[in-house]
């Protein structure tokens, strides 16, 4: 084993590959940090709720471009920002409404995946 496990690897099968041969092989210190984020990025994860700015950009970001076709991307956002804030609560209901669902979405696949993490757990010994 030694330095050949430090060897770039150039895929993320070949990332778990080489990850399932050092823990198999009670060599986990030579498996560096970098590669571990690697893997944990791999794995499914719940998609977080987005907020009703967010529902709001998704919308009128593509109108804010057409009609700046020359902006930079980050005055783009801060236009974006500008038009969620002249925004009467009234006008913002349906974003906050479609957030509301969105989070609502969340904490149940959150549970979901919660309860399929604990019960295909496998205890070693």
């Amino acid at each position: 084993m030694g330095e050949e496990q430090e060897a770039h690897v150039s895929s993320s099968t070949e990332y778990i590959h080489a990850a399932v041969t050092l823990v198999e092989t009670n060599s986990y210190s030579i498996f560096t940090q970098k590669m571990k984020k690697e893997i944990v990025h791999e794995q499914p994860h719940v998609k977080k709720a987005l907020t009703a700015f967010i529902f709001f950009s998704v919308q009128v970001r593509p109108e804010v471009v057409a009609k700046n076709p020359d902006m930079k991307f980050g005055d783009v956002g801060k236009q974006v920002g500008i038009l969620w804030k002249a925004l009467t609560e009234e006008q913002k209901k349906p974003y906050h409404e479609m957030a509301r669902v969105d989070k609502k979405r969340y904490l149940d696949d959150k549970e979901m995946e919660e309860r399929l993490i604990k019960h295909s757990e496998v205890k070693v010994s």
